[in-house]
């Protein structure tokens, strides 16, 4: 308590207490001790209002708070009858002169004062006073000694106003509460104070410890997924939708498809294989070198399903898997064309020796994937309704020596293969990208490669030319790329017969096809899109052409439309006039040259008419023409 609000309370309660009592000497050691002892338990901050009820002090607080600080009149006298005397006869004298001075000027002091004389005390002589002789008259059972009209030194000390406050800070909300990596409880103020509430983890499961982590692979992201529960839960599970996982056993038998079972730590699986529901099964982790699932067993597979059922969907996210036994492999898997998803999310495969075998899923993803120091890749058999995609992956650690994406029994993909991933590491042990031949694709175009980057010295796609009308390879490093055209060239000098003048009459020496992307030859001129992609292409040429002098000629590029068996002239007519000498050999060039869209079926062709006459007109060898995708 502020020592000047202590010292304001106990000369109130003084001056309080004079106006009652006799004797206030140990007053003030009496309310600072009781003060002192009340403010540890309720702390005084004003100054309290005084009463006596009974003959003791209280004080009271706007708060409500009490304190009673006992008795401060003491035991009464006999009403002063031994000082009192006989009415004063024997020593009045004349109206008492001799003895009542100047009005007890020298002894009473200042109003007020600490010396005023302990309330009414016979030597006081204030109006009254029994040895003021005050007329002769006694004073009335006592009153004399209470001094004139209640003494004004109550009001000598007014009170003292408490000073204002310090303005508090401004209030602070929570903004966030979340558990981070490290497990420990962290609090996001408004203020934007970050405050650390220290680890909230449990006691980690116990591990085997058989086996060892391999670590270092694809850096990823972790997963945004709850901490573990409360030290109340059971086998680590949440009421709703979490399970975390830190023996084996919670994975093995019957597993819940509407679950999460995150993996809290490294879980040794030994030879304890995950069965996979037709419902589906989720397991997720807190992110790469956390979370891992492992074993080293031989002959061990670590994701099955029963024989009378099939797989459901399958989601791996946020962990690293280790299977590193001899014969051993991470799936054997089939949906049985159950419409089942395979996808991993944020997962590395390191040191695995396989990865196994996934059939007859409708479809399956990988994205910021590592297959780190792995032997050998997954093998997708039987139908795909849909396909499968590998995005943001890289293959890193030892060479690989076998193939990432193999194709195994009747492997066919009814949508998509597509990937951009890294591969660069591949073709220093021969490792291979993917096998998949045309015949595993149904749609054109359905093996769809960008910006994909490998060794060009591997042997990355040994079965999918770039040329096939399955391929659509853009923007990639290391193999060769797709551009959906082709060119033709005359194989030697032929004659056009015109029958009819100012007639356009189809070009049909033998051609020679060269680099045929998605393009055949049709129509002995004709070049034919083979490919059920559209192709927008661009259709240009340069021949040399030969006849009789001063012969006007027109070449005309024309668009065969399939889906009508009709033509159409695309672009304009490329005029030109032959000056074929004397023996009309001297060859004249002319260029052309037009945009066309080209459907499955459909042909680009050269057509020429004599504008000047029926003379026969020769197309020279040497010339080209080509049609190219844009």
């Amino acid at each position: 308590m502020d020592a000047k609000l202590l010292a304001t309370i106990i000369a109130v309660a003084k001056k309080e207490a004079s106006a009652n009592s006799v004797d206030v000497s140990n007053l003030q050691r009496t309310v600072e001790n009781q003060l002192q002892e009340f403010n540890k338990r309720s702390p005084i901050l004003e100054t309290p209002t005084f009463s006596v009820v009974n003959g003791c002090l209280h004080c009271h607080w706007q708060s409500g708070l009490k304190i009673n600080l006992g008795d401060i009149v003491g035991p009464k006298g006999d009403k002063g009858d031994s000082i009192k005397g006989d009415k004063g006869d024997s020593t009045k004298g004349d109206k008492g002169d001799s003895i009542k001075g100047d009005k007890g000027d020298s002894i009473k002091g200042d109003k007020g004062d600490s010396v005023k004389g302990d309330a009414g005390d016979s030597i006081k002589g204030d109006k009254g006073d029994s040895v003021k002789g005050d007329k002769g008259e006694p004073g009335a059972d006592g009153v004399s000694i209470k001094g004139d009209k209640g003494d004004p030194g109550r009001d000598a000390l007014p009170a003292i106003p408490a000073e204002d406050g310090i303005d508090g800070l401004d209030g602070v909300g929570v903004d966030k509460a979340y558990v981070d990596d490290n497990h420990h409880l962290t609090i996001k103020l408004t203020s934007g104070k970050v405050i650390d509430a220290g680890y909230v983890r449990g006691p980690a499961g116990v591990s085997s410890g058989k086996g060892g982590r391999v670590t270092g692979g694809y850096s990823g992201g972790s997963a945004s997924i709850p901490g573990p529960p409360g030290k109340d839960g059971t086998n680590g599970q949440s009421a709703n939708s979490i399970i975390y996982v830190t023996s084996p056993d919670q994975l093995s038998g019957t597993l819940q498809s509407n679950k999460l079972y995150f993996i809290d730590g490294t879980v040794d699986m030994e030879s304890t294989q995950i069965t996979v529901p037709p419902g589906g099964l989720s397991i997720g982790g807190a992110g790469f070198d956390v979370s891992c699932l492992t074993s080293t067993e031989d002959n061990y597979t670590m994701f099955i399903n029963t024989a009378e059922s099939y797989s459901g969907n399958v989601y791996l996210t946020s962990l690293d898997v280790i299977v590193s036994g001899t014969s051993s492999q991470v799936f054997n898997l089939d949906a049985k064309e159950n419409g089942s998803n395979i996808e991993f999310n944020s997962t590395n495969f390191v040191t695995c020796t396989s990865l196994g075998e996934a059939s007859n899923f409708r479809q399956g993803l990988a994205r910021n994937v590592g297959w780190v120091s792995i032997t050998e890749g997954l093998t997708l058999s039987g139908t795909w309704s849909g396909g499968f995609a590998a995005f943001d992956s890289i293959i890193v650690g030892a060479p690989m020596s076998g193939v990432l994406f193999r194709a195994g029994t009747n492997l066919t993909l009814g949508g998509s293969f597509r990937s951009n991933i890294n591969a660069l590491s591949l073709g220093t042990n021969g490792g291979v990208f993917c096998d998949f031949s045309p015949s595993n694709i149904l749609l054109d175009a359905g093996f769809a490669l960008s910006g994909l980057r490998t060794n060009p010295l591997s042997n990355t796609l040994p079965n999918m030319p770039a040329t096939s009308t399955k391929a659509l390879i853009k923007d990639c490093v290391g193999i060769g790329n797709t551009y959906p055209g082709a060119a033709h060239i005359p194989v030697a000098d032929s004659v056009i017969t015109i029958t009819t003048q100012n007639t356009l009459t189809q070009i049909t020496g033998a051609m020679t096809l060269v680099e045929p992307y998605w393009f055949s030859t049709e129509n002995t001129n004709g070049l034919r899109s083979d490919c059920a992609q559209a192709v927008e292409g661009r259709a240009d040429g340069t021949m040399s052409f030969s006849g009789q002098a001063n012969t006007e000629i027109s070449v005309q590029l024309r668009h065969f439309i399939a889906a009508t068996s009709s033509y159409e002239n695309v672009g304009p007519e490329y005029e030109a006039t032959i000056n074929g000498g004397l023996l009309g050999t001297l060859a004249s060039n002319v260029s052309f040259g037009a945009t066309v869209t080209m459907q499955q079926g459909d042909r680009a062709e050269v057509w020429i008419k004599n504008r000047s006459g029926t003379n026969d007109i020769t197309l020279k060898s040497g010339g080209q023409f080509e049609v190219l995708g844009r």
